[in-house]
């Protein structure tokens, strides 16, 4: 995440470091802010930026739409896509703002859509305006109607919308988005159920999940239906100085984030058959934080990130193939299982320890994967059908991989 990366591409500063740094770690896509009005940490020469020059939306900001360019052209360059935040914040609406947004959009499209590495987000957290679901879903459908990369052929132009942190995607059975989004991080409120607004029935003191694993992979299988993907865009940032999943300290102060919890939630969503958006929040000083400012850092999570990555794309998994299957577990704490049924399995066993899982007929070979070193050690062959059983080092997350030797 580089939410105001164009502030940092108008200024002509470091922009381009942060997009190289985030792809030497494997990472694929950028979330940008298209309108990202003022830089939250006031630092740099470039303090503001919009789409227009007048609050009338009727006067384009040239300099503005150039950045775009510049930025958006060299990820396209780099193959790294570029996800465009297309309203930042919005709370007021009308016959004549809904004029002047439907012109932003059209020029947006007219200007953004050529680049095949472009994606549209209609907004960052739609729950926290004051405009109503069906207002955002006519924007949703302006989009996926008007470019015509979104509404022609067999493979559409990703295109979703983002939402406050809670763990039901709000827009299912809407035909304009091409995938889910959704927040459910550090603030999460736990396991419900309910479809209704669970800000609301639930309440900021709400239970929530205490372990990184549990609320990625819940953020994954709850909104699981396999006809579309499923991407927790803010799962918890690096960095993150206020854990609202851990107990305070003894003097009311908030714990920050750790490294291990970090790489539990990004595991438990990639075994849920998701994926994710990573943002440093860490305070570099005069540099900010980069998943504002977007002056690159590095970080030991992002080595973690790329192991993940390496792991999944290596040749070995058709990862696409699989889903979320934990009801296959029998027995063990904090696992969870990517399968595809009798041909390939991904065990993820956050907290370590002893599990067992059903496992069909078959021959399996078996490996484990430590996601700490990027180590892979050779298990013996497992015989199915079978209760697999395993011991890991307790408190120490571990990968088991298990492929049919002989699938059908």
């Amino acid at each position: 995440m580089y939410y105001h990366l164009l502030l940092n591409a108008r200024a002509g500063q470091r922009w381009k470091e942060a997009i190289d740094g985030a792809q030497k770690y494997g990472m694929t896509k950028a979330r940008i802010s298209l309108a990202p009005s003022s830089r939250s940490d006031k630092s740099g020469e470039c303090a503001s930026s919009n789409p227009f020059l007048d609050k009338d939306c009727s006067q384009l900001d040239l300099a503005h739409w150039q950045a775009a360019d510049r930025a958006i052209g060299y990820m396209n360059d780099h193959a790294f896509g570029a996800d465009l935040i297309l309203f930042w914040r919005k709370s007021e609406t009308s016959g004549a703002i809904r004029a002047a947004d439907d012109r932003y959009l059209r020029y947006a499209i007219a200007r953004c859509a050529a680049f095949p590495n472009v994606m549209w987000c209609v907004v960052n957290e739609w729950n926290y305006s004051t405009i109503p679901h069906g207002e955002w879903n006519h924007y949703g459908q302006l989009v996926r109607d008007e470019d015509p990369w979104s509404r022609e052929g067999e493979f559409l132009r990703a295109h979703s919308i983002h939402q406050q942190t809670r763990p039901d995607w709000n827009f299912t059975g809407e035909t304009w988005p091409s995938h889910a989004i959704l927040q459910l991080g550090v603030r999460n409120r736990g396991a419900s159920t309910r479809i209704g607004d669970e800000w609301v029935a639930s309440g900021k003191c709400g239970k929530r999940f205490r372990h990184g694993d549990e609320w990625g992979n819940h953020s994954i299988v709850r909104n699981w239906t396999g006809r579309y993907q499923v991407v927790n865009d803010e799962y918890g940032y690096i960095g993150e100085p206020q854990d609202d999943s851990e107990p305070k300290q003894p003097d009311g102060s908030f714990v920050r984030m750790s490294r291990d919890k970090h790489r539990h939630v990004m595991w438990g969503i990639a075994v849920g058959g998701g994926y994710g958006a990573a943002g440093d929040k860490n305070d570099y000083g005069s540099d900010g934080r980069p998943y504002v400012r977007a002056n690159w850092h590095d970080t030991p999570e992002y080595g973690d990130i790329k192991r993940l990555i390496d792991f999944f794309t290596r040749g070995n998994i058709e990862y696409w193939r699989m889903a979320p299957h934990n009801e296959m577990v029998t027995r063990g704490e904090r696992v969870y299982v990517l399968a595809e049924p009798g041909r390939q399995y991904v065990v993820y066993a956050a907290a370590g320890g002893e599990f067992s899982l059903e496992l069909p007929g078959g021959r399996f070979s078996a490996s484990r994967y430590d996601p700490r070193t990027g180590e892979t050690i050779r298990l013996a062959d497992v015989e199915g059908p079978t209760t697999a059983s395993s011991k890991l080092p307790d408190f120490q997350d571990c990968i088991i991989q298990l492929t049919n030797i002989h699938p059908r």
